[in-house]
């Protein structure tokens, strides 16, 4: 619950996916935006659909006003544009139709209190109209060539500074000819999920070469067990490109029945070190960007410095013998057993199952010989 300053009255309650002022309902999230009670349609909800950029950022928003099942350009009911550091680009954009979406830049919360246009990133609050944020870094320590007050290391397009409190391990046991491949989710349930996966090397199947690598933010991870990146595509083509970016052409493996097959059926939870989550991400976020080598800095290094920033057990050969030389026991696979094994967490294998397995409108698919 939020009683705000500038506003005595306004109480906000935010439970869950749903958000109330003063005992109301005002909207709750879905996958793809939020559902609003339209008292013109006798208080059924309307939906809301909105449109995120590679950052996490709200681009555009759209609804059938009229209910012709239709939605043309004065249907659009928000539009954003934003310079760098966050600030929105004024006279480029739709302005908001009904109840204001404050979910934007970063798709973190604009506050509203005493007009000072902060954003809410949990740690810090953010002030976009100078680029700093209103708190020390409670990672300072770790740049001490950067002020403490930078956000992004100065790159806003590049990098995002998301917070957030869990890390799960993601497996495909069968990924890789049976090599298996590991990625990570980083956030809460509250604010949702950063997703990275080093997703192999510029020749699809080759050993070494230019990263291929995803980086992606989720509200929920109802959004993400259902999107492209938990689905298996056809051999030779990847999730994602070269330098970063998702794939626009992919084609989904198939089952006999015609639907698409799971990529991760591994998934661990883990409670993280909190004060060192942009950390990890950032490092994460570095690894992933780096040029793919099998057995050297292939996918399972991701969890690894992840893991290694916010003092948990990585999937590693321990000194003690646990392993000699690069071997069966160096895998993905091998290593997301011994990450699950080592840490003390919960299996979330059944909380990325996919509900939704047929292929979508637009979607390309082909049967396993």
């Amino acid at each position: 619950m939020i009683k705000r300053p500038s506003q005595p009255d306004q109480v906000t309650d935010y439970v869950g996916s749903y958000v109330y002022e003063n005992s109301t309902l005002e909207f709750f999230f879905t996958a793809e935006g939020r559902a609003v009670p339209d008292a013109s349609l006798g208080g059924q909800f309307r939906y809301e659909y909105y449109y995120t950029d590679h950052l996490g950022n709200t681009r555009l928003g759209y609804s059938d006003l009229n209910g012709d099942g239709k939605v043309t350009k004065t249907e659009i009911i928000q539009e954003a544009h934003y310079y760098p550091y966050g600030l929105e680009l004024q006279g480029l954009g739709t302005p908001q139709i009904g109840n204001p979406h404050r979910w934007l830049f970063n798709g973190k919360e604009n506050e509203e209190d005493f007009a000072l246009a902060w954003q809410d990133f949990g740690a810090r609050r953010y002030d976009a109209q100078v680029g700093k944020w209103m708190g020390v870094d409670l990672m300072a320590e770790k740049y001490y060539g950067w002020s403490p007050f930078n956000i992004s290391l100065c790159n806003p397009i590049r990098n995002f500074d998301p917070n957030g409190n869990d890390v799960i391990v993601l497996g495909n046991s069968k990924g890789a000819g049976g090599l298996g491949h590991q990625a990570v989710l980083i956030g809460d349930a509250k604010r949702g999920w950063i997703y990275i996966s080093k997703d192999g090397a510029e020749k699809s199947g080759g050993a070494s070469g230019r990263s291929r690598f995803t980086i992606m933010a989720f509200k929920s991870l109802d959004d993400f067990k259902n999107s492209a990146h938990n689905f298996e595509t056809v051999d030779g083509v990847n999730h994602s490109n070269v330098g970063g970016g998702e794939n626009e052409n992919m084609e989904f493996k198939l089952d006999e029945n015609g639907n698409k097959i799971q990529r991760y059926d591994q998934a661990f939870f883990i409670d993280t070190n909190d004060k060192k989550e942009e950390l990890a991400i950032l490092v994460g976020l570095k690894k992933a960007k780096e040029n793919y080598i099998f057995g050297l800095n292939d996918c399972s290094h991701v969890p690894k410095e992840v893991l290694d920033v916010l003092e948990d057990k990585n999937g590693e050969n321990l000194k003690n013998g646990e392993g000699i030389f690069l071997g069966f026991d160096d895998l993905p696979n091998k290593k997301q057993e011994k990450i699950e094994k080592r840490n003390e967490g919960e299996d979330f294998d059944s909380r990325v199952k996919p509900s939704q397995t047929n292929l979508q409108p637009g979607e390309k698919g082909k049967k396993e010989n």
